[in-house]
């Protein structure tokens, strides 16, 4: 999972300096005059493909899923929402939603199949699996909570440490439906 804390800094930084005007977004494969005409879809595919890129690995997958909702449900909220130029709240709430994304998809994979073996009914199995979402949700945002507390902004080494801290977290909490 330290991946997933590095991709969240990345994801961070990337959304920062395209906003800013500071980040080369020809690194995303456009310039940054092309992003007006660019599609929302494709620009969030951009992204996630910048942010992980395809290497044949569930990892890279899930980590581009992970941006893609994020990105899709900012859109959702906010449709008039200007991805080439997101506000500082914007951005941390794309961060917070790349992070619960990213922590769910990575415990489906390592051990949803043995959280659904181990439950006593597939009700239960889905009444677990849907207890941790929440619960890396709430994780999550108070996470974040804590971190706008500092009265320090975030940066994308700070995003990085919430991720990495969340996660380990979380896998602690839930290590008994797996055992």
């Amino acid at each position: 999972m330290g991946g997933a804390a590095s991709r969240s800094g990345a994801l961070f930084d990337a959304l920062g300096g395209l906003s800013a005007g500071t980040f080369d977004a020809a690194q995303l494969g456009f310039d940054a005059a092309g992003l007006a005409g660019r599609s929302a879809r494709e620009i969030i595919d951009r992204v996630a493909r910048f942010i992980s890129p395809s290497d044949g690995t569930q990892d890279a997958e899930s980590s581009q899923r992970a941006v893609n909702a994020a990105l899709s449900d900012l859109l959702d909220a906010n449709p008039d929402a200007d991805l080439a130029a997101l506000t500082e709240q914007q951005i941390d709430w794309v961060l917070e939603r790349h992070i619960v994304y990213e922590i769910v998809q990575r415990i489906e994979l390592d051990v949803g199949k043995s959280i659904l073996d181990k439950a006593p009914s597939p009700a239960s199995a889905i009444a677990r699996m849907k207890e941790i979402r929440e619960y890396v949700e709430e994780t999550v945002a108070a996470a974040f909570r804590a971190q706008r507390r500092t009265g320090r902004p975030l940066d994308g080494a700070t995003a990085s440490k919430v991720t990495g801290n969340v996660i380990q977290e979380t896998f602690k909490v839930f290590e008994e439906y797996v055992e």
